[in-house]
């Protein structure tokens, strides 16, 4: 058992991690791989922009959210899923081989924050 969400966004994905974790490896897996390589050194909102203005690049391909069922695990047996050695494993293989990267010169002509004077 557990709760489950289809985040409509990579920020709301990103609201409801860690306590959330996609229930297919390679979703999390690609999802940290995003978190490490954009959100955390952009911030949230610099890296939610950069998404939705086509930004973000997975490789050399513009990047597109994907939807897929994050569940916050209540019961042991799902609990056990995310823990278990061939999540893990499918997880860090994914994480590894997923590279992401903000174009901060195109979010820079693209995106003027409100909080930026000129």
């Amino acid at each position: 058992d557990g709760i489950m969400s289809i985040p409509s966004y990579a920020h709301n994905a990103a609201m409801y991690a860690p306590d959330f974790q996609f229930i297919d490896p390679g979703d999390e897996g690609r999802f940290q791989a995003l978190s490490q390589d954009v959100m955390q050194p952009a911030g949230l909102h610099r890296a939610a922009w950069g998404i939705h203005l086509g930004c973000v690049y997975e490789d050399t391909q513009p990047f597109q959210w994907w939807h897929s069922e994050q569940f916050l695990a209540l019961s042991p047996a799902l609990k056990a899923h995310f823990a278990s050695p061939g999540y893990q494993r499918a997880l860090r293989a994914r994480r590894d081989h997923s590279h992401f990267y903000l174009d901060q010169q195109a979010l820079a002509t693209h995106f003027h924050p409100l909080d930026r004077q000129e």
